[in-house]
């Protein structure tokens, strides 16, 4: 246990730890309290007039330990962490806007120094502990996390935009749009960029900056500009998968469907297409290029309306810092898997066409540019001032770490215009968020390899919605560069990112057989397990969402759609008795209260009632269905404080009755004891209860049903007096 020097104790007195020339050693494991503040902040004292603004410590570290910094629950003053090496060189940062901020040290041994250092100003109490913990800080980013452009910040106000130049500090305002969220800009800082000797020092300021802004009235939020790459690798082993139906078997629906004839526009937004390749057959009927940093884009320029590709690779002279040595020319691959679900089209009349919006280029694609993009494709305002028609579908085959307001919005109201979101799930196989696809308003796509598994890159996770090969033993088309000329070219590649171009694809065709197809409708339908195969745990899992895209099935869905078929719905009965007039809802966040947006409505004289399977809001997965209130049909008791619960099943009736309550809410060897104590242990399994009408069968049933569904009606009727 140790005391931060500089704060004065009547015992040793005290003395500074303000610089790192004068940093206090400290013991290492240790758990230390101190004080910092900005002058005329805090208590009466001696830091009070000249301020404290830094207590920095030096330690001995094996390697690896944890650094977690701890504020009061109320911390009146933000603080932030830093990091310097035995050189004194700055290496690491948290710098969050939560209680804790979180380092770990490099694996190496060796003498490290530790700032805590209060942001804008106030005054603080904290607690700073060194050892192998668990890092307390989740939000906080550091310079491992920190994939975001130096210099640049992200500020959206309200639409009267009131004056914040005394907070910008050397940004300036670069382009910017205005929507039903308010003005969204781009602010740039010309001294931090192109500056990579101070490149971590400056990544500190931008995120010091972000802070500094978001916490002022005038502005509704700031944030960094993420960086996002594409989701391709070079394939290595030949491909010979099942997932995907045979070009005859797809042919001979797309045949039957073909006389609908409605065309569909799929935004590719990606590195751009090189339209010269003479084996893209698929029209592209509009073009523009977001990216507005000169020296990401590889062409020489900004904003404007040429989106060809022109590599993204250290062999276009333009992109001479690229972190790859070749170009990918990853948004033709993207567009050529796309165009397969269009070949044919000459016979088959379904006109495919793709949209090139290109917003990724030497260093991948930045949150702004990419908001851009979406905006475009989706008819909403963006920083080019050209409303277009909207596409039917936009394909993201990019993503990364970082949650970003701009991004999601962007998403949010182009899927209000009716737009289709398909994204690559990520290749780091990992279950941590990475957006664009871990967004509510997107479809999260993941990669199957040759076998039909998870492929090993593959992302996972609660965001997944659906899944799809992540290669083939088809080529796509590419492109080489070489002696700075362009030339065509073709390889098998692998990722998320071909996976989601499948399903873009799929929808696609899907849209051009049924028109009226809306984001509502390809949601339910991929819950529903309708248009997948049902591959991991039954139901939706975390590797293959709700299943492998089968394109026959979907579009075999998509005609009966149009020929005037409804969606899947869940029916069922809410039952202890039968219970009418109760309010049915599904519950996407599982609280037992009605949210705004969660669909519901109210069963019937008989307890029955049909509900849509997602609400307005997109996809919700493991939803339960809740019941409040209500009248018990047979005693004519009113029954309004009752909540009963389920978990959602679309494939038969569903019944809502205090058992399936208690599935919902106990531990399955619980629930197997006090049922057992009931008298109804092993019959029927907990499986099947859910999808057991015991009133039907009670009524109607065999004498084996009529067995089970009074051991049923028994045992509700039990726990319904103990609720």
């Amino acid at each position: 246990i140790a005391l931060d020097s500089d704060t004065y104790n009547t015992g040793t007195g005290s003395s500074g730890n303000n610089t790192l020339a004068t940093a206090q050693p400290i013991a290492n494991p240790v758990t230390l309290s101190g004080y910092v503040n900005t002058a005329g902040e805090g208590e009466a004292g001696a830091s009070l007039t000249s301020g404290d603004e830094d207590d920095i410590f030096q330690i001995e570290a094996l390697g690896g330990e944890v650094i977690n910094l701890v504020m009061p629950a109320s911390y009146p003053a933000d603080l932030d962490l830093y990091l310097y090496d035995s050189a004194q060189n700055l290496i690491d940062y948290s710098i969050g806007d939560s209680r804790f901020e979180s380092i770990q040290l490099p694996a190496s041994a060796g003498t490290y120094y530790i700032d805590v250092r209060t942001h804008d100003t106030g005054a603080s109490t904290y607690d700073l502990t060194i050892g192998h913990n668990q890092p307390l800080s989740t939000t906080a980013l550091s310079a491992a996390q920190s994939t975001f452009v130096i210099g640049h910040l992200i500020v959206q106000q309200a639409s009267d935009e009131p004056d914040i130049s005394d907070l910008l500090d050397g940004f300036v305002a670069s382009q910017q749009w205005r929507s039903s969220s308010g003005v969204t800009s781009l602010y740039t800082n010309a001294n931090m960029l192109g500056d990579a000797s101070s490149g971590l020092a400056h990544q500190a300021s931008t995120l010091r900056m972000v802070k500094t802004i978001t916490n002022d009235s005038r502005v509704i939020y700031a944030e960094p500009n993420f960086i996002r790459q594409h989701m391709a690798n070079p394939f290595m082993d030949q491909w010979h998968s099942n997932g995907l139906n045979s070009p005859v078997a797809l042919s001979a629906v797309v045949n039957t469907v073909a006389s609908e004839n409605n065309n569909v526009t799929v935004a590719v937004i990606d590195t751009g297409i090189w339209q010269s390749h003479p084996d893209l057959q698929i029209a592209i009927t509009e073009q523009y290029d977001f990216i507005s940093d000169a020296s990401n884009a590889g062409d020489g320029g900004g904003i404007d309306d040429v989106a060809t590709d022109p590599g993204d690779g250290r062999d276009n002279n333009q992109c001479p810092n690229s972190s790859s040595a070749t170009s990918s020319f990853h948004g033709t691959q993207i567009a050529s898997v796309i165009g397969r679900y269009d070949e044919g089209a000459s016979t088959n009349s379904l006109p495919i066409t793709l949209m090139n919006l290109r917003a990724l280029g030497c260093y991948g694609g930045y949150d702004f540019d990419i908001a851009n993009a979406i905006r475009y494709a989706a008819g909403l305002e963006n920083s080019a001032n050209k409303i277009i028609e909207p596409a039917d579908i936009i394909n993201l085959s990019l993503g990364a770490a970082g949650y970003s307001t701009t991004l999601q919005q962007a998403i949010a109201q182009a899927r209000h215009n009716d737009v289709i979101i398909i994204a690559a799930a990520g290749n780091e196989a990992s279950a941590d968020a990475y957006y664009p696809a871990a967004y509510d308003d997107v479809i999260a796509v993941s990669a199957t390899n040759a076998q039909d598994d998870l492929a090993s890159y593959s992302n996972f996770g609660s965001a997944i919605d659906i899944s799809a090969p992540g290669g083939d033993d088809r080529a796509t088309l590419s492109a080489v560069i070489n002696n700075a000329e362009i030339l065509a070219d073709s390889k098998i590649y692998q990722g998320t990112s071909i996976a989601a171009a499948h399903v873009s694809g799929v929808a696609a065709l899907m849209k051009s057989a049924h028109a009226g197809l809306t984001p509502y409708d390809l949601d339910t339908l991929i819950i529903s397990g309708e248009i997948s195969h049902d591959f991991g745990s039954s139901g939706r899992d975390d590797n293959f969402g709700y299943g492998l895209i089968d394109e026959v099935s979907a579009l075999d869905w998509a005609k009966e759609l149009a020929g005037g078929k409804p969606l899947p719905t869940i029916t069922g009965r809410v039952i202890s008795n039968p219970i009418a007039g109760s309010d049915v809802f599904i519950d996407a966040d599982k609280n037992f209260i009605q949210d705004e947006g969660e669909t519901a409505t109210t069963s019937n004289k008989d307890g029955f009632f049909t509900l849509d399977i997602v609400d307005e809001d997109g996809l919700e997965d493991n939803s339960i269905i809740v019941s409040v209130g209500g009248t018990d049909t047979v005693t004519g008791i009113a029954l309004d404080n009752l909540v009963l619960a389920g978990f959602a099943q679309e494939d038969d009736l569903f019944a809502i009755t205090p058992i399936t309550t208690l599935l919902t809410t106990a531990d399955t060897e619980d629930i197997a004891a006090l049922l057992n104590g009931f008298g109804l242990a092993g019959s029927p399994s907990f499986e099947n209860i859910a999808s057991i009408d015991p009133w039907d069968w009670f009524e109607n049933g065999d004498q084996d049903q009529i067995d089970t569904a009074d051991d049923l009606l028994r045992t509700n009727q039990q726990l319904l007096n103990l609720m």
